[in-house]
């Protein structure tokens, strides 16, 4: 500097006289995503996802050096979609479902995604950003919203988190939401149901219910109570590979892991409650899809990136693509709405139109809420992050989880997504969804056969070959019919296809009374609503 002349002889001098201690103010280095949390709340991991996707997209170069190269030295500056104010409140009420100092070692993350855009707004977990191998408790580098070649985990189980695939693909054929399934516990033969490989094989498989472990049960309330038997009657009248690919439509795909790529979910009929394993951020941008109405967007992390010398690049699209017919979308959005009626009363519905599900897979190794407005969508993950362990007979956040008081998807996920929605929609327009179509909730109306007078044996083949559903009750009732005969049947005339008939029969003595009429009606039989029965004895799901 002094030969250059931009110092003075006499400023030349007191440099060299001042002790170096004097002038270093040492601080941590800024270059890294560790830095991004001192910014806004929790980012690191948003940041780290981001320049994963810098890493893994070919429009930042060839190979993933020169990809590499662009993102540390091309001096880029990117416009991402964080919300500041939506990430401070995501990573504040995930760390306040389990904090990240609990004892239990259980992990929580949130992916919040903007309905119709695909846009990123919050991502966070209950852990400590750390790019760099640490010992320290709860300090990782691994995204658990995200799949694997995006510096994620390999995914997490969704349970009954799934099911809203199967129930889109239900309306899809024609069914409607008050027609009635078996939700009996039972044991499955897998050859009853048909996969991409066609019939399964002749292999038993023994599935329990948590909840509503009722015989008959519409769809809807089979919905709201999650039961896992009518869930797989449904999928036995469809076909398993539709299903699948009507999930994978919407963006459904496992997470990956080392030397293992995402693929579709497997088409066999475990899936039908969730087996496979998922990232958060991919089932929110796939609930997303019933919040806007049947638009899918694959989730964006990036708006913007102007290189060095002002060029704009770029950026990976939404590819925003109608995945559902809306009147599929209103649908499974009105079954949806529910769930605080059903496996979510104890977290109690929020102030504004929102829907979800909760999942719990069969021993609580993982538990979840993913729901969603019309304007945001946020998955909500409560596990062991790296280990399949179930949480049980334990104390998590303060909260003790002991003698069958397990952790479900209600426990702490909901609650969780619950008190960041309330808070992200402070402020914003929140409408409600689309109407519901009759078809969609009723089903086509049709004649149903009058069996009065018949054997019970050949009215109940008669009204299971017109598509209905049959159900005879238990105490017989006087009439003028022989003993044995069908004396009654409702509903009677015309009826939602698939709908359930009562039957009642006749013990062959006439009426107590002249005028007793129909005595015992069984009223209608549209929508029996047997889904709070019993509980079974499976999980929460």
């Amino acid at each position: 500097m002094k030969a250059q002349k931009i110092i003075t002889p006499a400023e030349y001098q007191a440099g060299i006289a001042t002790k170096l201690p004097a002038t270093l103010k040492i601080q941590p280095t800024a270059l890294t995503c560790a830095a991004a949390g001192t910014v806004v709340a929790g980012s690191g991991y948003f940041c780290d996802y981001v320049t994963k996707v810098i890493k893994n997209n070919a429009a930042f170069g060839k190979t993933p050096a020169d990809r590499t190269e662009q993102l540390y030295r091309g001096g880029l500056t990117i416009t991402t979609t964080l919300d500041p104010r939506e990430q401070a409140l995501a990573d504040a009420e995930v760390k306040r479902g389990v904090p990240v100092d609990d004892p239990s070692g259980v992990a929580s993350a949130i992916s919040v995604v903007e309905p119709g855009t695909g846009k990123i707004v919050a991502m966070a977990q209950n852990r400590t950003y750390n790019p760099r191998q640490s010992t320290v408790a709860r300090e990782t580098s691994v995204n658990y919203n995200t799949d694997f070649s995006y510096g994620g985990s390999s995914g997490f189980a969704p349970g009954s988190t799934f099911k809203p695939f199967t129930l889109t693909e239900w309306l899809k054929n024609g069914h409607s939401l008050r027609e009635t399934v078996n939700g009996q516990e039972r044991t499955w033969n897998l050859k009853q149901f048909t996969t991409c490989d066609g019939r399964g094989p002749n292999k038993a498989w023994k599935l329990r219910n948590a909840e509503g472990n009722g015989r008959q049960m519409s769809v809807l309330d089979a919905t709201k109570n999650s039961v896992n038997n009518a869930y797989a009657d449904m999928a036995s009248q469809l076909n398993i590979c539709s299903i699948m690919q009507t999930a994978s439509s919407m963006g459904v795909h496992t997470a990956g892991r080392q030397g293992v790529p995402p693929r579709p979910f497997a088409s066999n009929p475990a899936n039908v409650i969730g087996t496979d394993e998922i990232a958060p951020l991919t089932m929110a941008a796939a609930f997303a899809t019933f919040a806007s109405g049947g638009t899918f967007c694959e989730p964006i992390a990036i708006t913007k990136i102007v290189d060095a010398n002002g060029k704009e690049l770029p950026v990976p699209p939404a590819n925003c693509r109608t995945a559902l017919e809306p009147r599929i979308a209103s649908a499974v959005n009105y079954a949806l709405t529910n769930v605080w009626k059903g496996t979510a009363r104890t977290v109690g519905a929020p102030k504004f139109p929102a829907a979800g599900k909760t999942g719990t897979t069969s021993e609580n190794e993982n538990t979840w809420f993913v729901g969603y407005t019309p304007i945001r969508a946020a998955a909500v993950w409560v596990g062991f992050p790296d280990r399949t362990h179930p949480m049980q007979n334990m104390r998590i956040a303060g909260h003790s989880y002991y003698r069958g008081h397990q952790v479900y998807g209600a426990s702490i996920a909901a609650p969780t997504w619950k008190r960041f929605m309330t808070q992200a929609v402070v402020g914003l327009s929140t409408p409600g969804f689309g109407k519901i179509g009759t078809k969609e909730l009723n089903g086509e109306l049709v004649y149903v056969p009058n069996v009065v007078g018949q054997s019970e044996r050949s009215a109940k083949l008669r009204l299971t070959d017109a598509g209905f559903n049959v159900i005879v009750e238990t105490d017989r009732i006087g009439s003028g019919y022989p003993s044995g005969a069908v004396a009654a049947q409702s509903p009677s005339g015309k009826a939602p296809q698939g709908s359930l008939i009562r039957l009642q029969i006749s013990n062959g003595q006439p009426p107590a009374s002249a005028d007793g009429g129909n005595q015992g009606g069984p009223g209608n039989g549209g929508d029996p609503g047997h889904g709070n029965g019993g509980k079974g004895k499976g999980r929460h799901p």
